[in-house]
């Protein structure tokens, strides 16, 4: 494939790859982050090189394979100091560019990251909206913030884009976005890394799981919109059922993984594995996949789920039933519901041929979601920085930026301050 620009001073253009800045908070074990591991594992960086820029001074799970593959990683601080954050942000981009795309996951906040990157005349500007439901809602000016921030991602970003159809409309409830370029990207995961065998009980043996029950887990980071909780909620409600069972929760560190501890603490029937490094043998050990969460833009990890041959049943959510082959769909249930969960967890365990059928209709469905099929797609959204973008760059938003001179990036400070 040929190669995108390098810009330098000037008009001159030489080939290079498109260079693309992703912008997240940290390189932890999520949704996103694995995601664009994925994508790093994928591309050749003479085709794409993607770099990173987060806002934490924490390491990151993933920092050492990102740099491993030939990555940088670029630390900004908080944007709860925005005034620095935006100064940082401008530097990165003018001492450490160029770049031809600037990629942002930070959801409202990502109306900022459009604006700098504008204004330092980045060609294409992406702002990847993930949640359906805004869980600050509720905080004191957010509703201000909110609408402030969407106006800035329409008009500063070039193209919104979302891991479902659910999460582009419900962000289509807070701006206008007729007119604008938008795309569904979904999230990809490695299917055939996912369903490579396992000896099952000697993964049993080495977590301390039990040999003679089934084993319900559930991966997730300890926040409190995973809904952890409702797991033992299960566990109670199927006891009482007469279905033994042995339930896993596994995750990254989190707000709500104390409480959760503390919830099921003594009980024998519960294992928690706190920032576990690889979850593919977890999963492939397992029986089921018990996905409780109250708020999902796309729920990636029931595709890997379903890739590792696990039924799953899960809430019903838009970004979830995205994420779910139709049988699936059909054990979905409503948000907080232990009794509807207990009965559909129970009867895929006692009906084999059931299980059976979900579980190769997963497997089928998991490998619709490929890296190599999101790759494809991003490398013809990416194109756009070095051809329609190109123009943009040299003949429109720098010059924007220019005319208003510094003064454009100050009402960042008053516009999100406290907010991000």
């Amino acid at each position: 494939m040929s190669a995108g620009p390098i810009r330098l001073p000037g008009s001159m253009r030489v080939p290079g790859p498109i260079r693309v800045l992703h912008v997240v908070r940290v390189m932890k074990r999520a949704g996103v982050e694995t995601w664009l591991m994925h994508l790093l594992r994928h591309f050749d960086r003479g085709e794409i090189a993607i770099d990173i820029l987060v806002y934490s001074d924490e390491a990151g799970d993933y920092d050492d394979e990102v740099r491993a593959l030939g990555a940088r990683i670029f630390r900004c601080p908080h944007p709860r100091r925005p005034w620095r954050y935006a100064s940082h942000f401008l530097r990165v981009l003018r001492t450490e560019g160029p770049w031809d795309v600037v990629h942002s996951h930070n959801y409202f906040f990502s109306g900022v990251d459009m604006r700098l990157a504008a204004y330092a005349g980045v060609p294409q500007r992406i702002a990847h909206m993930h949640p359906v439901r805004d869980i600050e809602d509720g905080r004191l000016l957010r509703g201000l913030y909110r609408r402030w921030m969407s106006r800035w991602i329409v008009r500063y970003s070039d193209r919104i884009v979302a891991p479902s159809q659910a999460s582009l409309e419900a962000f289509a409830q807070y701006a206008d976005l007729s007119g604008k370029a938008q795309a569904v990207v979904r999230n990809c995961v490695d299917a055939v890394a996912m369903s490579a065998a396992v000896d099952r009980m000697r993964v049993r043996r080495e977590l301390g799981l039990p040999a003679d029950r089934p084993v319900i887990a559930y991966v997730a980071r300890f926040v409190p919109h995973k809904n952890h909780v409702l797991m033992a909620e299960l566990a109670d409600a199927l006891e009482r059922m007469g279905v033994r069972a042995h339930f896993v929760a596994a995750g990254t560190d989190g707000p709500a993984r104390a409480a959760f501890e503390q919830r099921v603490a003594g009980r024998g029937d519960f294992s928690v594995f706190l920032n576990h490094a690889d979850i593919q043998p977890l999963l492939r050990a397992s029986d089921l996949f018990f996905f409780p969460s109250t708020e999902e833009g796309f729920g990636v990890v029931a595709i890997e789920a379903a890739a590792a041959g696990l039924p799953v049943v899960a809430t019903n959510l838009p970004g979830i039933r995205e994420a779910c082959c139709a049988g699936q769909r059909a054990f979905l249930f409503e948000p907080n519901d232990t009794r509807a969960a207990a009965q559909n967890v129970a009867r895929l365990l006692s009906d084999a041929e059931l299980y059976r059928v979900l579980r190769d209709e997963g497997v089928r469905w998991a490998k619709e979601f490929s890296v190599e099929a999101v790759a494809k797609q991003l490398r013809a959204i990416y194109a756009g920085a070095w051809t329609e973008g190109g123009a943009r760059m040299e003949g429109g938003a720098r010059a924007e930026g220019a005319a208003r001179g510094t003064s454009s990036v100050g009402p960042v400070s008053n516009a999100v301050r406290g907010q991000a």
